[in-house]
């Protein structure tokens, strides 16, 4: 019996034009697509939902809690950072672009940066810590 890939999930940093800063955007972006348009095929691609992302122009909402009706789904997530415990707050929103299900992560470590992999100028302003191309 031949077995089929008919549920594929991405994990990615960066996405098309959602958020990107080298040919990762690119490369998911396209991969995810071209899945997508086999028959028979699911693809969902999962990222964070940075502080400069335009959630409205990329068409995103909450994703509804399966369990209580009508509220957004909210989770709290282990998010460790380096030697140091914690839970973050995480909010589910989700997109439908070109055939492929988009789950952006909305929690505070995301929504604090102001470019993918490295701190600005203005990140480093907001906490000293955050030193800028860090």
């Amino acid at each position: 019996m031949k077995e089929t890939l008919s549920n594929i999930w991405m994990v990615s940093r960066e996405y098309g034009d959602i958020a990107g800063a080298g040919g990762v955007k690119d490369v998911a972006q396209q991969l995810s697509e071209s899945l997508a348009k086999w028959k028979g095929r699911h693809v969902s691609v999962v990222l964070p939902l940075y502080g400069f992302v335009d959630t409205a122009r990329v068409g995103a909402r909450p994703l509804a809690d399966p369990v209580i009706r009508g509220a957004a789904l909210r989770l709290t997530v282990d998010m460790d950072y380096d030697g140091v415990e914690q839970q973050e707050k995480v909010r589910v929103l989700t997109a439908v672009h070109n055939g492929v299900v988009i789950y952006l992560l909305e929690s505070k470590r995301f929504q604090e940066k102001s470019d993918v992999y490295t701190y600005t100028a203005p990140d480093e302003a907001q906490h000293a810590w955050q030193k800028q191309g860090g």
